[in-house]
């Protein structure tokens, strides 16, 4: 009898380790997709956005804003060098 408890023993605890990897498993699968998911969506959202072509603009001019000015800034640290 002893050794029929032990295999019930040995089997329930390896039944509960296979439960918890699996659990696991399964849950961190949810978790991936349901990430994916909401990055997907959200980019699409964005891209489909009644919005989304005049804040492209707006994101292109800044950038063309900034890179105008450190453009004129460093002419101008040239022509004061040059000046000195």
């Amino acid at each position: 009898m002893d050794a029929e408890m032990a295999e019930f023993q040995l089997s329930d605890a390896s039944l509960r380790r296979l439960s918890a990897a699996v659990t696991v498993v399964v849950c961190a699968t949810v978790a991936g997709i349901a990430y994916w998911y909401e990055r997907d969506y959200r980019r699409w959202s964005e891209q489909h956005h009644l919005f989304a072509v005049p804040r492209a603009r707006i994101a292109r001019t800044r950038a063309n804003y900034q890179d105008r000015r450190a453009f004129v800034t460093e002419l101008a640290q040239v022509i004061r060098l040059s000046g000195s």
